[in-house]
């Protein structure tokens, strides 16, 4: 994970250090005041920010309350890009504008009013469009590290993996769901009523409530998590061809029929890529 490393100035000890007159002032107007892995802020930087443009000296990052909040909003909108650019998040032109388009619509307003509005408040155009970017990133950023923080452990990717070991022997477990029609004439007709409903959104579980004759259709018709291998040959090779999310063709076997529904797989293999698998399956439950 890429961290980073924040080296920041309070610059009061360079105050105590120079007198501040100035000569020194001068010297560090346009001087580092923090640094962020190698990206420098300036005074320069924090000045462009200041809603009445003015020079800054190095005394009023400490006494001037809006220079302070100026440089801790840099500091913090740095941190926040260079996070999201380690994990790969970004932010396409067309969310900023559609994020503006909606803030702009919201107060009654065109765009060209909106920014005609925030002209007046002071505020550039470009710099309102900087500060959507960097709330579209932090709240990308939040919901990874939500997702990230749910609170699977190592232990109970253990305890998972303890529980099904022919994982670790590269056996593929998947999670089922099945509707079971008796061999008579009129489960052809329902079988087809079933497609259809579940091809227009229907859950699976809630169909097999309805239609399944099978002791668990009280249960969505849930079966759990099996041992692919551990099934007859036939119904394996009609999970193997069907996707996650999707259900098979209608099976014939033992006197009925079958439908089943493939709700999760995960495959054996290698170890880093069960354990990610089962942590991701882990998060979604909870």
């Amino acid at each position: 994970m890429y961290r980073c490393r924040l080296c920041a100035f309070i610059l009061s000890a360079l105050l105590t250090a120079f007198p501040c007159c100035a000569i020194s002032e001068r010297i560090f107007v346009d001087g580092v005041v923090a640094s962020i892995d190698n990206t420098a802020i300036t005074l320069r930087d924090v000045a462009k920010r200041l809603p009445v443009k003015r020079h800054i000296s190095i005394s009023d990052l400490s006494t001037d309350p809006i220079a302070s909040a100026l440089l801790e909003q840099i500091i913090m909108e740095t941190l926040i890009e260079k996070e999201a650019d380690a994990r790969k998040i970004s932010v396409a032109q067309s969310e900023i504008d559609e994020y503006i388009a909606e803030v702009a619509k919201s107060n009654n307003m065109s765009i060209g009013q909106f920014e005609k509005a925030l002209k007046k408040e002071g505020i550039p155009f470009k710099n309102y469009k900087r500060k959507v970017k960097i709330d579209i990133l932090r709240t990308k950023l939040a919901s990874v590290l939500f997702r990230e923080g749910v609170g699977v452990t190592e232990s109970e990717v253990d305890e998972y993996l303890a529980s099904h070991p022919e994982l670790k022997g590269g056996k593929e477990i998947v999670k089922l769901r099945q509707i079971y029609l008796p061999d008579v004439e009129a489960s052809a007709k329902i079988l087809e009523e079933i497609a259809k409903k579940f091809s227009k959104g229907i859950s699976f579980a809630k169909l097999a409530a309805i239609y399944s004759k099978s002791p668990d259709a009280s249960e969505g018709g849930l079966i759990g998590e099996v041992a692919l291998a551990d099934l007859s040959p036939t119904i394996q090779d009609a999970i193997r061809s069907t996707e996650e999310g999707r259900i098979t063709k209608p099976i014939h076997e033992r006197g009925g029929y079958k439908i089943f529904y493939v709700e999760q797989r995960i495959k054996g293999g290698e170890e880093q890529s069960v354990r990610e698998q089962v942590r991701k399956k882990l998060e979604d439950i909870k």
